[in-house]
């Protein structure tokens, strides 16, 4: 018993030392700040345009993201931005940009089917960058929940108890009082 008393301080030591590392790593800016998940879409292009715009708006995007102060997150989350390019007119290279917010499984469209005629693939990723800052103001900030303020600690500083024996008296008491 006097063994695992001598222990006590330390193991309290250390269990207050990893509470509180893992209250400083929730309350770091990744974990409070804003976090979407990004989705490119150009399913719909010819396969060689399809990357080369994939990867330029996936790069672009995710750098305009934090410069906003925004956390990109590749699993899913309560928030996503999706942006969608399309060409309906090969011949014509008129490109058509959607940007849609999705929060909590509620579509809402920052763009729908915006045209961009006869625009390069630079010009298509500045049209999906211009749309960041308006799909940005339909993302909500993230609710932030404190916790409550742990209890003080308060180590007995009695020293050991004496173990007092009950006598034939006491057992009869206790038998008496039981039934």
């Amino acid at each position: 018993m006097k063994r695992c008393l001598r222990w006590y301080p330390a193991l309290l030591a250390a269990v207050l030392l990893i509470g509180a590392a893992t209250r400083a790593r929730a309350a770091s800016p990744e974990a409070t700040g804003r976090q979407v998940r990004l989705v490119v879409d150009v399913g719909a292009l010819e396969v060689v345009l399809a990357q080369r715009l994939s990867v330029a708006l996936d790069e672009q995007l995710r750098d305009g993201l934090r410069e906003e102060g925004v956390v990109v997150v590749d699993d899913a989350m309560e928030s996503m931005i999706a942006v969608r390019v399309e060409m309906p007119n090969v011949e014509l290279r008129d490109y058509v940009v959607t940007v849609e917010v999705i929060v909590n499984g509620e579509s809402e469209l920052v763009a729908d089917a915006e045209p961009c005629d006869t625009c390069t693939e630079t010009q298509v990723v500045e049209l999906a960058l211009a749309k960041l800052p308006d799909a940005l103001t339909r993302v909500p900030d993230p609710v932030v929940v404190v916790p409550p303020p742990e209890p003080e600690v308060v180590v007995d500083q009695m020293g050991p108890r004496v173990r007092l024996d009950l006598g034939p008296v006491g057992f009869a008491g206790m038998g008496a009082i039981v039934g």
